[in-house]
């Protein structure tokens, strides 16, 4: 799955055209849980320099600030979804797995960009299922556009305010074999969010987990 998610994701971002990007409205969305693994400092740092290059020819974009650039384990539970069993299991469950990743090349659908995050040994599929298992709900269906998406991580960078130009879509492209190196996240966070990007003042922390 994961070599088929590479192609799906490198066929995506070659067939973007600027008249297909759909502008994101950064409005807020129904109130939802969503956990997520906060990438360490290293990969924040080679992620903004990412964006730093990218700002240069089109800095209008919505680049994701560093504090809230993030992994989504699971996103959009339902504010019925049992969180006290989730906080209760999730150490136990994440101990199971190799929980790491390799950052390598970059994607962008219609309405994003993200760095791609490939689990280092260890099914992110099956992790998600557990996931979802154990508080009966779930969430986002992440293969929704392309069905290997269930099987990867990714840390979206970049939304589209604006219709980027060609030169700016041939730049994205031209980070697609991209090392941006190993990411083993030390935390995972809940949010209660109304935020797609869990924007300050829209994010509330309901629970940490030091791994």
């Amino acid at each position: 799955m994961l070599s088929q998610f590479r192609n799906d994701s490198l066929n995506q971002l070659r067939n973007l055209v600027p008249d297909k990007i759909i502008h994101f409205a950064n409005s807020r969305i129904p109130a939802n849980y969503t956990l997520v693994a906060q990438p360490d400092v290293n990969s924040l740092h080679k992620i903004m320099d990412l964006t730093n290059e990218l700002k240069k020819l089109e800095p209008k974009q919505f680049y994701y600030p560093e504090n809230i650039l993030h992994l989504t384990l699971i996103g959009n539970l339902s504010l019925t979804t049992d969180i006290e069993k989730l906080k209760q299991n999730l150490p136990r469950i994440i101990k199971n797995y190799n929980f790491s990743f390799n950052l390598y090349g970059i994607g962008s659908n219609i309405h994003s960009s993200s760095v791609s995050a490939y689990p280092n040994n260890f099914s992110f599929h099956a992790l998600r299922e557990e996931l979802r298992r154990l508080v009966g709900a779930h969430g986002d269906n992440f293969s929704s556009i392309i069905k290997s998406y269930e099987y990867v991580g990714w840390i979206s960078y970049l939304r589209y305010l604006q219709k980027p130009s060609r030169e700016f879509l041939a730049k994205l492209y031209s980070y697609k074999d991209t090392q941006f190196g190993q990411l083993k996240p030390q935390i995972i966070k809940l949010y209660k969010t109304t935020s797609k990007v869990l924007a300050e003042g829209d994010a509330e922390l309901i629970y940490t987990l030091n791994l």
